[in-house]
């Protein structure tokens, strides 16, 4: 017989969800960054170079994007176990009776070693293409155009636009209306894989 505990719907789930959480996290250290800039004078060009230092934000954001990982790969092992346990208990419920009438007994769950090894083929699979799914290397954002900007690309380009519009002082377009457009530009376009 062959198992198969993995569940299309929950793998999409899982990915659509660790992409959510992450791009919110990275809008939200983003948004907080060009405030930063925002409230710093145009001749503080110290203030404004140490703000264009986006160092400490990508080590903040990749260690988000391991603790969402790692949350998301134990929803999806509970998933696994879940789904295996349910399908055995429903192959229990209607187990066939033998030759003699007798009712056939399964082997209980957890000594089922058949079942057990499948379970965990299934959780190795299913994380091996979550893994797959969210490289952070490989992931970023993408216009209407399908033109893609690798994460750290689009985030240093969103900052340093800022510090550019606020060195410029009133003689620069409003660097408000710029930090709103680009936070809105970057969330339509959403966080998603390349290729």
């Amino acid at each position: 017989m062959v198992y198969n505990f993995k569940s299309k719907e929950m793998q999409e789930s899982s990915v659509e969800k660790y992409f959510q959480e992450v791009e919110e996290y990275v809008i939200s250290l983003l948004s907080k960054r060009l405030k930063k800039i925002s409230d710093t004078e145009a001749d503080d060009m110290g203030g404004l170079m140490k703000l264009q230092n986006i160092k400490d934000d990508i080590q903040a954001i990749r260690k988000k994007t391991d603790a969402v990982s790692v949350k998301a790969k134990a929803e999806i092992y509970a998933a696994v176990e879940s789904a295996a346990r349910e399908y055995y208990k429903e192959a229990a419920e209607g187990a066939e009776k033998d030759g003699n009438g007798k009712e056939k007994k399964l082997t209980p769950y957890e000594e089922n070693y058949k079942v057990l090894a499948a379970v965990e083929r299934a959780k190795k699979e299913a994380i091996d293409e979550f893994n797959a799914s969210i490289k952070v290397e490989a992931i970023g954002f993408e216009n209407a155009d399908g033109e893609f900007k690798f994460l750290e690309q689009a985030y240093r380009e969103a900052v340093n636009g800022a510090v550019k519009k606020a060195a410029k002082g009133t003689e620069g377009e409003d660097i408000e209306e710029y930090i709103e457009e680009t936070l809105e530009d970057l969330m339509e376009q959403g966080l998603v894989k390349h290729g």
